[in-house]
């Protein structure tokens, strides 16, 4: 259909600004066969307005919730500034900030990036115009002590704010620069590249989202992909030592563990980690190399990660998970399969996979139960245990790991298939 067209009925509800077209016209063809699941889904992030709502019968979502109880009110004065070190100031207030953020619902931000109204970010987007009014006020009437909000800005900076109180701290000082010399024009980086500043609070985590909507995958798919991105969210941004760098969006775990056929992709997913074990594994054990150490930690922690996030998310893959980690133990990848059995302890769950291989992360006695299994032939290891003997000076089982890897090859290992 084309943008300009005028489309008939419930479709005519289902077009929002930013035009995502490719959710909602999967939405419109598949709404009627969603499975109840997919229709909860629907519901709880409420990517539907109050007329497509109407007419499928479904109850008006409602944005509120989350802002209830959102005070626009900073504890910050000009006589902290002036007493306290602008490290200590900026901590306060980025505490401060992480708590106004955590009023904003994953949802909000799915549905902003639908182009529907959210009314809990714009209470929250007003907080920290509050706080960056209140700031510009302040230093205007104390262009002397300026150099603090320079000091403050910069600390902010170095403790990674989060972007909503770092864009707000960072206006109200262009704001009085521009008070203190008028002859020099504001210039906004945003406004320049043709984006309000409402966007660049926002961007990091709406944009992603609006990429995700606009991929050509069901509706069913998409919901899923939500379902896991929201504990995710929760998870990282919720958090005492959260990261505010771009929202990733990535769920290819999710997808290849539901389309692919799960002993090609074992076969696969271990090919994969032989590639990286045969670049990294030597050196990480007896060369005491810090990068090589962290690439093996960093594809064995994000692979446990995706395994949580679609167990606690609850989309339907636990079965084939369960069929992976036997495919894993059966082509003796015992690297992935321990990232994996690791997920699903995470998550909290029990399923079978976690009731026949839960021993094989068992850290009693340096890891005992898994070192007695696996010493049986070839294999790709469980890095942790070899390398936590090797920090401590032992290097028997450091070499016992290499030598098993070196008689491994991926389809020769199998065996009780």
């Amino acid at each position: 259909m084309h943008a300009n067209a005028e489309p008939a009925n419930c479709e005519k509800s289902m077009l929002f600004p930013w035009q995502l077209v490719s959710f909602t016209l999967l939405l419109t063809l598949e709404v009627g066969n969603m499975d109840q699941e997919s229709i909860r889904r629907l519901c709880h992030f409420g990517l539907y307005n109050e007329d497509y709502a109407k007419a499928k019968g479904l109850e008006p979502f409602s944005s509120h919730e989350g802002s209830a109880g959102l005070s626009l009110c900073w504890d910050w004065s000009m006589s902290q500034s002036l007493a306290e070190r602008s490290d200590a100031i900026a901590a306060k207030l980025a505490e401060q900030s992480s708590h106004k953020f955590s009023h904003i619902p994953f949802t909000e931000f799915v549905r902003r990036a639908y182009g529907l109204p959210s009314p809990a970010i714009e209470d929250s987007l007003r907080a920290y115009d509050f706080i960056e009014s209140k700031i510009y006020s302040t230093f205007t009437r104390n262009l002397q002590h300026l150099g603090l909000l320079v000091e403050l800005k910069q600390s902010l900076k170095e403790i990674d704010a989060d972007p909503f109180l770092y864009a707000a701290i960072k206006k109200a000082l262009q704001r009085v620069v521009l008070q203190r010399k008028p002859h020099v024009p504001l210039v906004d980086e945003n406004l320049e590249n043709g984006k309000p500043e409402l966007d660049e609070r926002l961007q990091w985590i709406i944009e992603p989202l609006q990429r995700l909507l606009q991929t050509p995958d069901t509706a069913r798919n998409i919901l899923s992909q939500l379902e896991i991105l929201e504990k995710r969210f929760y998870k990282l941004y919720r958090s005492s030592e959260a990261s505010w760098g771009p929202f990733n969006t990535d769920t290819s775990f999710f997808g290849q563990v539901q389309w692919i056929d799960v002993s090609e992709f074992a076969n696969a997913l271990s090919r994969k980690d032989k590639v990286f074990f045969s670049q990294y594994i030597e050196d990480a054990l007896f060369a005491k190399d810090d990068h090589a150490r962290r690439v093996l930690n960093t594809r064995w922690n994000d692979l446990s990660v995706a395994v949580e996030e679609c167990m606690v998310a609850d989309v339907d893959v636990s079965g084939k998970i369960d069929h992976l980690a036997k495919e894993l133990y059966c082509v003796r990848n015992y690297y992935s399969l321990t990232a994996i059995i690791q997920g699903i302890k995470a998550s909290g769950l029990h399923t079978e996979a976690l009731g026949d291989f839960g021993y094989l992360i068992d850290s009693e006695n340096n890891y005992e139960r898994y070192r007695r299994r696996v010493n049986t032939g070839p294999g790709m290891e469980f890095f942790y245990p070899a390398l936590s003997a090797a920090v401590r000076g032992n290097f028997t089982f450091a070499d016992e790991v290499i030598d098993r890897f070196a008689r491994y090859n991926v389809e020769d290992s199998c065996f009780g298939r």
